[in-house]
């Protein structure tokens, strides 16, 4: 999947290790999975995974504004 205009795709987690991407949760999760951005539980889709954090996010939020540019602002229209 191509990142969307003036996006790029998270490269590493909160604490700096780098994701995986996965599409199933891994064996060490015993529940569900849940996006840690926007709280979503994730199903059926692909996601980034931080094996060491078990940070999560999920197709939507696993992009973020490219570094170069002002943050996006949602509340634009």
């Amino acid at each position: 999947m191509e990142a969307p205009e003036g996006k790029e795709l998270r490269k590493e987690c909160s604490k700096k290790h780098s994701f995986l991407t996965l599409t199933e949760k891994p064996p060490y999760y015993g529940g569900g999975i849940v996006c840690d951005a926007c709280k979503k539980r994730i199903s059926g889709e692909e996601f980034l995974h931080c094996k060491d954090c078990k940070e999560d996010y999920c197709s939507s939020c696993r992009f973020v504004a490219k570094k170069d540019q002002e943050p996006l602002d949602k509340n634009k229209s």
